[in-house]
């Protein structure tokens, strides 16, 4: 019998390479793991999962359902109850289908808005020890409630959810909020890259580009990069990732439109996503990994896995200030640092790079190693294997 059963929940598509590493972390430490995901099963790329269910399929509305957008907006208490409802039947349902047959005493949401997780802490259906990992600011009356009553310890008993945030300052926003602080942990940040790149490529044989990989996304400065892309051409190859999930506001599909126009042999675009080895070999052959997020939007500690990513590689970054990326260049090294909005200083950020590029390419190597002795997938797998009840965040 294994000492932890562990259900793993991961709602966001876009996040399941991160949470595939942590499956397997869970298993290499001896959990009987089994997911529940958006993804259709596919135990091979769930490595260690004893199952993998594509639940949500089987829920008639999902965990957001449809019918409440735009409805009750003069009584925002009101809507905000009614979402939270919706959310308990929906978890109620997919949490019934995954725990058939499996008595899990761990439940990990590695992607979540605290209004997930509500959903199935407030079913009542079972008594395991939960954490949701949040990457985004309580937004709405519906999360910052979700989030009070998830935290919210009820009389003498022993605490059995948590929230995670990978940063101090994410987890002060959801104590403002309202969450109880012994309610909010500091978790290790799941996105380390859990080995060196198999993709990495000799210092001497890499492209002097600059690569923006991922979507393009309007809180990842997607936008502000393609305006900069012709000034960086002059100097520079160029590669990017300009595909869209079809959200996105019109100053991002402008954006993509103008750099479609753009001729010139230098730059290369990438119109879809990637399959992993292909994004591994784009990152890897690259001078520098551009990563231009607003830093209002990334500043508190919302998750990206490019920046360690990149280091695996031994790519050296260039990020914009104002966000934990640029903390861990101040600290470790391996790129330099650019103020967002400023083309000028990104054409600065650039040369910095390409003029010391040896140096912070072995900085770059180094960080990721520095970054996986208190991080990645296998320490957080250890955290919530090691929670207890009771345990506090302060």
């Amino acid at each position: 019998m294994p000492e932890h059963r562990v259900l793993l929940i991961e709602p966001f598509i876009y996040h399941a390479d991160i949470a595939r590493e942590v499956c397997r972390s869970l298993a290499e430490q001896g959990a009987e793991v089994i997911v529940l995901t958006a993804a259709g099963p596919d135990n091979a790329d769930w490595p260690g999962a004893l199952h993998v269910l594509d639940t949500w399929l089987a829920l008639e509305s999902g965990p957001d359902p449809a019918w409440m957008h735009g409805r009750l907006n003069p009584l925002p208490k009101v809507r905000a109850l009614a979402r939270i409802r919706s959310h308990s039947r929906s978890g109620a349902k997919a949490l019934g289908l995954a725990m058939l047959g499996f008595d899990a005493d761990r439940i990990v949401m590695t992607t979540s808005d605290p209004l997930d997780l509500f959903g199935f802490r407030a079913a009542g259906r079972t008594d395991a020890l939960s954490l949701a990992m949040v990457h985004d600011p309580p937004r709405g009356r519906s999360s910052r409630v979700a989030a009070r009553r998830i935290t919210r310890n009820v009389g003498r008993q022993r605490r059995r959810t948590w929230l995670g945030c990978i940063t101090p300052g994410m987890r002060e926003l959801y104590i403002a909020a309202g969450a109880d602080p012994n309610g909010v942990l500091v978790v290790p940040n799941p996105a380390v890259q859990s080995t060196p790149s198999e993709a990495a490529i000799p210092l001497g044989q890499r492209r002097l580009r600059l690569s923006y990989p991922g979507n393009g996304r309007r809180e990842k400065g997607f936008d502000f990069f393609a305006s900069a892309v012709p000034k960086l051409l002059t100097e520079f190859d160029v590669a990017a990732q300009c595909y869209q999930r079809g959200d996105e506001p019109a100053s991002v599909a402008e954006a993509a439109r103008m750099l479609h126009e753009i001729d010139s042999p230098r730059l290369d675009l990438v119109g879809g996503s990637l399959s992993r080895d292909d994004y591994e070999a784009l990152v890897a052959d690259s001078m520098a990994v551009v990563l231009p997020y607003r830093p209002d939007a990334y500043a508190q500690g919302r998750i990206s896995a490019v920046l360690p990513e990149a280091w695996a590689a031994g790519v050296p970054v260039i990020v914009s200030d104002g966000w934990w990326g640029a903390d861990l260049v101040r600290t470790h090294g391996g790129g330099a640092i650019f103020n967002f909005g400023d083309e000028l200083d990104l054409m600065r950020a650039a040369r910095d790079v390409r003029d010391n590029l040896e140096r912070m390419a072995a900085e770059a190597a180094a960080a990721y190693e520095a970054l996986l002795e208190d991080a990645g997938p296998y320490a957080f797998a250890r955290f919530v294997l090691d929670l207890t009840p009771g345990q506090t965040g302060t």
